[in-house]
């Protein structure tokens, strides 16, 4: 069998190998699924790596020139002795008039996808050595400490890229991570370091060299749509890994969580050989960051998934061994039956009952998602869901709200929860006699610490507050003690009467002042505006001194408001103006008669 002929029978036989090494991940997968995330992500990349053997074992099988195989020697090759030998006695002589351009076509395919590599790789060294500036100081020292905290061993500098659109880690054997411009300041220091964390932890695990080689599996065996899947979920489970080790570092998954949810805002377009933290499916990791896991039997089922992984594998192997003669039709495509097999009496083989799946197992769980619908969310977006998981939105919190009266949007549950605005803190809001609420009114009284217990204290002092006034009473510092000094100077105060003497300082003391000028029959309003207009007990001393008898509140604002001083007074009376009124020398004032003259 020439090389041409033993490639293009690999390639043909591995349309089988690929889906039978996929079909037995698939089962052990679904027994680990209670695994832990190093586990099973050694479990998708050694399906990738049974893949990759499959293949140069078939190769060196089919290119032997022995039954017994000169290529015995290679590991894998023992174990797909029994079917590809089938495959390559009975395997027709024809089949070099068409070989040559299935191989063709298939170096085209690894051809344009090598081409495809290389332009990923002169993005990667661009976004490394072009716009980039090193982070030093405080930063310099965090990720020092974060990589310390890792056990990784070398320095890994912190780079700001002005063409980055995400934070990632390139390179392999002198890795940088690169983050966007500008995003140290949108995020806060823990996030940051969150970010950081996940990063040192792929140099760790020597992620982007395991990167690189799976990225040549799926440029080899680009045409098998098993590849790309359990290509897939390598990286899937390559970031779970990761997420696992900075939450080991950083001590809080739901602040770890919040930080994958910033990079949701961040996610841009990035080749292929960077890792990047927001790599996957985000709503998908964070979910398993904030939900309870179990991995109380992964260990066993380590062991378990193993051997089923080994079984299925030697057993798919053999199928072709062990198919009758019913299959002659496959022959013609590779799959070779032996002439034992031909022979047989064409009895279809049974089909074996299908195994209870992972799910069935789990068909009456609700999930959290399902919750949600449950409660009247339907349709959510992906920030919605996330939102709502990080914040522990429940679906019974939400009924409850409703069963008060308050039908809450996705954003209005998670800033329920943000804020505590509890079923119960409405029943205490309302028993206060406070009807009619608005769910902006809640948020806004829980904020400013209004609750049934303060809402009361002014009650008993006869202040029926609604929740805006109450909330305008938090804000302005307005106290239980305050509202009875004003009551025992004799005003009879209402809810705006109380904030607007908080704001303009009128409290015991400036009310003392202004009664010893012998202004009498002051209300709350007068004071107020007294207040608000710069007047001083002085003024109406100065006045005084000056003849004008029977002064007003209203005469000493309108004073303050024309400009009229004591000064202004003397200088009329030193120009022969007596017996002036107050109101006479506001009007001169206003008239400007004695303001300078412009040349």
């Amino acid at each position: 069998m020439t090389y041409v002929d033993a490639m293009g029978w690999t390639l043909t036989h591995f349309l089988w190998e690929g889906a039978a090494i996929a079909l037995a991940y698939a089962l052990a997968d679904a027994l680990l699924r209670r695994a832990s995330s190093h586990v099973r992500y050694g479990l998708a990349a050694s399906a990738m790596g049974a893949m990759a053997a499959a293949v140069a074992g078939t190769f060196v099988w089919l290119m032997a020139g022995d039954e017994t195989g000169s290529g015995g020697t290679v590991m894998v090759a023992t174990i797909l002795a029994t079917g590809v030998h089938a495959a390559r006695s009975h395997a027709p002589a024809a089949s070099a008039d068409y070989m040559p351009y299935v191989v063709m076509a298939w170096m085209a395919g690894v051809a344009l996808l090598t081409v495809r590599l290389g332009l990923q790789w002169r993005m990667v060294e661009r976004c490394r050595r072009y716009g980039v500036q090193a982070v030093e100081g405080e930063w310099e020292e965090r990720v020092r400490r974060v990589a310390m905290r890792l056990g990784v061993g070398r320095i890994v500098p912190l780079c700001e890229s002005a063409i980055a659109d995400v934070p990632a880690v390139v390179g392999w054997l002198r890795p940088v991570i690169l983050v966007p411009a500008g995003v140290l300041m949108n995020l806060t220091p823990e996030q940051v370091e969150a970010i950081v964390a996940h990063e040192l932890a792929h140099v760790r695990r020597n992620d982007y060299l395991m990167n690189l080689l799976q990225t040549a599996v799926e440029t080899v065996l680009f045409y098998h749509p098993a590849v790309w899947w359990v290509s897939r979920r390598v990286r899937q489970e390559r970031e779970n890994c990761c997420d696992d080790l900075a939450v080991e570092v950083c001590g809080n998954a739901t602040a770890y969580a919040r930080a994958l949810a910033e990079l949701e805002h961040l996610r841009g377009v990035l080749p292929g050989l960077a890792m990047a933290a927001n790599r996957g499916s985000l709503l998908e990791r964070i979910e398993r960051l904030v939900a309870p896991r179990q991995d109380g039997r992964a260990k066993p089922a380590a062991g378990v998934g193993a051997l089923c992984l080994m079984a299925a594998a030697i057993a798919l192997m053999a199928a072709p061994r062990l198919l009758p003669s019913g299959g002659s039709g496959l022959a013609s495509v590779g799959f070779g039956l032996d002439s034992a097999a031909a022979s047989d009496g064409g009895v279809q083989a049974e089909k074996a009952p299908l195994a209870p799946t992972a799910a069935g197992t789990t068909a009456n769980k609700e999930s959290y998602l399902d919750s949600l619908e449950r409660a009247g969310y339907h349709n959510l977006s992906v920030d919605e869901m996330i939102a709502m998981k990080i914040h522990g939105v429940s679906a019974e919190q939400v009924k409850e709200m409703a069963a008060l009266g308050f039908t809450l949007s996705p954003d209005d549950a998670v800033a329920a929860r943000i804020h505590d605005v509890t079923p119960a803190f409405v029943k205490a809001c309302k028993a206060q006699g406070l009807g009619d609420l608005s769910f902006d009114q809640l948020v806004a009284m829980k904020i400013h610490g209004v609750d049934g217990v303060y809402i009361s204290q002014f009650k008993a002092l006869g202040l029926s507050l609604n929740a805006d006034d109450a909330v305008s009473f938090r804000i302005h510092n307005v106290t239980p003690a305050s509202l009875k000094e004003a009551q025992a100077m004799g005003f009879k105060v209402s809810a705006d009467d109380a904030v607007s003497m908080a704001i303009h300082h009128v409290d015991a003391a400036f009310v003392k002042a202004w009664k010893d000028t012998g202004l009498s029959g002051l209300d709350v309003d007068e004071l107020v505006s007294l207040s608000i207009h710069g007047a001083e007990p002085s003024d109406v001393k100065e006045l005084t001194a000056l003849g004008f008898k029977d002064l007003s509140a209203d005469d000493i604002v309108g004073m303050r408001i024309h400009g009229v001083t004591a000064a202004f007074i003397k200088d009329l009376q030193k120009r022969g103006f007596q017996n002036l009124t107050l109101d006479q020398a506001m009007e001169i004032k206003r008239s400007g008669v004695l303001d300078p003259v412009k040349p």
